[in-house]
C-alpha cells in the first residue's frame, strides 16, 4: 500500500481525531454526528487536463448553525511542490462552484514542509492589482514534536507521531514500543487498532542494526499487548499479500489467455497491443475477453 494511500485510510476512519488533535477550535464548532464523506470528486488539472480525484472531501454541518453546512477538503501531499497552492486554489473554486458552501481546505505534507500548523496562501495579480489572496490550512507533520503527541495517552495523537520529529528524544526505540502499547490497551475496535498499527509500522521504520535492541524492549512486561497486536498485525498482512498474490496470478493467467486469443484469431499482434494488454485491470481484461468472441478486426478491439 502507498503512503499517501495509507494516510487516506487512516483521515477516513480517524477524520474527527485528527481535527481535534490539530485544529481543536474548528473541530469544536462541528457536528460530527452529521459527518457524511463524498466519493469521486474529480477535478482537471490544467493544463495538463488531467484528471485527478480529490483526496478526502466531506460534509458536515455546524453545532451553531453558522454557517449551517461546511465542506472540508483535504489533500495528502508527500513534500511541497511548485505550483500546489494555485492547485489548491482550483481545487477550492470548483468545490464552491459545486457546492456553494462554506469550504475548509487542508494540506498535510508527511515529510518535509515549511512549519508544523501554519496557513499557506496563493495570491493572483493583474499588473500591480491584487485580485485574489487564497488562504488555506496546512500541517506538516514532520516539523511536530513526536514525544508530546504520544505523552498526550491519546492512540490516534501515538499513531500519527510516527511521522513526527523525534529530535530531542531520549530513547526512540522506547518512543517507538510506547506507540503500540498505546494503540493496543485502547478501548477501539481491533479494525482500528490494526490500521493505527499499520501506520506506526509503515512510518516509523527501524533500521535492521537495530531491531534485536527493539525486539528486546518489546519483550519486556510493559509491552505485552502491544507484542499480541503486532503479531496479529503481521498475520494480517500475510493473508493479504498471499490474497494479492492470488489475485496477481488471476489478472497474469487473463492476460496469457487474451493474447493467445488475438494471435490465433489475427495471425500478428503488434507490440504496442501487447503493451497495451500488459497494462489492464482484471475487469478490463474481462471486457476484452468477451469482446474478442465478437469483433471481425483487431481494431475493433479498442487496444490500439
Amino acid at each position: 500500500m502507498g503512503h499517501d494511500q495509507l494516510f487516506k485510510d487512516f483521515l477516513r476512519a480517524f477524520l474527527q481525531d485528527f481535527l481535534e488533535l490539530v485544529y481543536p477550535e474548528l473541530a469544536e464548532r462541528l457536528d460530527f454526528k452529521t459527518l457524511h464523506l463524498l466519493d469521486k470528486e474529480l477535478f482537471t488539472d490544467f493544463p495538463e487536463g488531467t484528471m485527478r480525484e480529490a483526496d478526502l472531501v466531506a460534509e458536515i454541518e455546524t453545532r451553531d448553525g453558522s454557517p449551517r453546512l461546511v465542506v472540508i477538503h483535504i489533500e495528502v501531499q508527500l513534500r511541497t511542490k511548485p505550483g500546489f497552492p494555485e492547485r489548491m486554489f482550483r481545487y477550492f473554486t470548483m468545490l464552491w462552484l459545486r457546492h456553494a458552501v462554506t469550504i475548509v481546505p487542508i494540506v498535510i505534507y508527511l515529510r518535509g514542509g515549511r512549519e508544523g500548523v501554519g496557513v499557506h496562501e496563493y495570491m493572483m495579480h493583474s499588473f500591480e492589482l491584487e485580485q485574489v489572496r487564497f488562504r488555506y490550512r496546512s500541517v506538516a507533520l514532520a516539523r511536530l514534536d513526536a514525544q508530546s503527541y504520544v505523552d498526550s495517552g491519546n492512540p490516534v495523537a501515538a499513531a500519527l507521531a510516527a511521522l513526527m520529529s523525534r529530535r530531542g528524544t531520549r530513547d526512540s526505540l522506547t518512543l517507538r514500543a510506547v506507540m503500540f502499547q498505546s494503540v493496543a490497551v485502547s478501548a477501539m475496535d481491533d479494525a482500528r487498532k490494526l490500521l493505527l498499527t499499520n501506520m506506526i509500522e509503515t512510518y516509523f521504520r527501524v533500521a535492521p542494526r537495530h531491531k534485536e535492541r527493539f525486539s528486546g524492549i518489546m519483550s519486556q512486561e510493559g509491552y505485552r499487548e502491544a507484542q499480541k497486536m503486532r503479531s496479529t498485525w503481521a498475520d494480517e498482512m500475510k493473508e493479504e499479500g498471499r490474497k494479492e498474490g492470488r489475485k496477481e496470478g488471476v489478472v497474469e493467467g487473463k492476460r496469457v489467455t487474451l493474447l493467445q486469443l488475438l494471435t490465433m484469431k489475427f495471425d500478428k499482434v503488434p507490440d504496442a497491443t501487447r503493451a497495451r494488454v500488459q497494462s489492464l485491470s482484471l475487469d478490463e481484461l474481462d471486457t476484452y475477453l468477451e469482446r474478442v468472441l465478437s469483433v471481425g478486426t483487431l481494431e475493433e478491439m479498442g487496444l490500439s
